[in-house]
């Protein structure tokens, strides 16, 4: 039997500590998303295979399935992680079609092998999550949305799938129902609150291969309690990028094999963006607040009932109705 382990994120909940601290760490197992500094061509494979806007054929499918399953055997080892919150990022990839492409790819291994799912999904209080990615993102958010709130109103008015995901309760029920396996969470504040039980968490999943023997949270959340957040300002070489999809669209539209070394230069320009706090900050307003709560407040009960996970303030919810 082999194990794939899926850790899609959400952004903003201790994706990068996971990545940075953990997964160097696990012992006995294939990494096959971040940190993708320790890439191989399986894992450049799978990346492709994930967020490719091409088409895989059925044959390219089975012959990933087929990689995979004759590098475990190869290396004796009968479990595959992925983590990587990109995966989840709704702003520019579409989820659903990333899921229904690692079903298809379940599909396939289980044709050939036994296969355990486990579903990692780090999480954060919603309002907290959501200004933390507005704030970071928000060199891309401005020109359609330049306050929180115009942001918040309109994923609520859609229904986007990112505000709809962050209703874990009913999330997980999807997961489980979809890739009839275990959803296990991790909250960033166990990571904030209470170190030893995160590690406890992770122990309990990677049985004995997680083999740390000091730990400790080396990069805190510099927000405040206020949750007051520090606006991102691009780079120059964002800018650039910016440039180079505007030429795509208008010049080339959905054929981009024309650009020369435009592989080279995605990679080159990736390697050179950075998105570093300005001077200016954004609060959560009561307004904002309120209307997080409430969308997700139901979602957040049912939660806490079940896995004792309170993304609701119990005492004080009667001030918001």
């Amino acid at each position: 039997m082999i194990k794939l382990i899926i850790h899609p994120g959400f952004v903003k909940t201790g994706t990068t500590y996971f990545q940075e601290n953990i997964t160097p760490f696990i012992k006995n197992t294939i990494n096959l998303g971040k940190p993708y500094e320790l890439r191989n061509k399986l894992q450049i494979d799978f990346k492709e295979f994930i967020y490719s806007k091409k088409k895989f054929s059925d044959i390219k499918i089975e012959l990933l399935a087929n990689a995979m399953i004759s590098l475990a055997r190869e290396k004796k080892i009968k479990t595959f992680l992925f983590s990587d919150e990109s995966f989840l990022d709704y702003e520019f990839y579409n989820p659903k079609k990333n899921f229904d492409k690692i079903e298809k790819l379940i599909f396939s291994l289980k044709k050939k092998i036994k296969l355990k799912i486990l579903i990692l999904l780090t999480t954060r209080k919603q309002s907290n999550l959501v200004i933390s990615r507005f704030a970071y993102l928000f060199p891309k958010f401005k020109k359609k949305n330049s306050k929180l709130i115009n942001y918040v109103t309109k994923n609520i008015k859609e229904k986007s799938y990112f505000f709809e995901s962050l209703k874990y309760y009913s999330f997980a029920l999807y997961l489980e129902k979809k890739f009839n396996s275990k959803v296990i969470f991790l909250p960033l504040e166990v990571l904030e609150t209470d170190i030893n039980k995160y590690f406890k968490i992770l122990k309990k999943i990677f049985k004995g291969n997680l083999k740390l023997k000091n730990y400790s949270l080396s990069k805190k959340n510099v927000n405040s309690k206020d949750n007051v957040f520090f606006l991102r300002k691009e780079n120059y070489w964002s800018k650039v990028y910016g440039y180079f999809f505007k030429i795509k669209k208008i010049f080339f539209k959905n054929n981009t094999e024309f650009i020369i070394f435009r592989n080279q230069l995605k990679k080159f320009l990736f390697k050179k963006i950075r998105y570093t706090p300005s001077e200016f900050v954004i609060q959560l307003d009561k307004n904002t607040e309120k209307k997080i709560f409430k969308y997700f407040f139901e979602d957040n009960k049912k939660l806490y009932l079940s896995k004792k996970i309170n993304y609701n303030d119990m005492q004080n919810a009667k001030k918001f109705f």
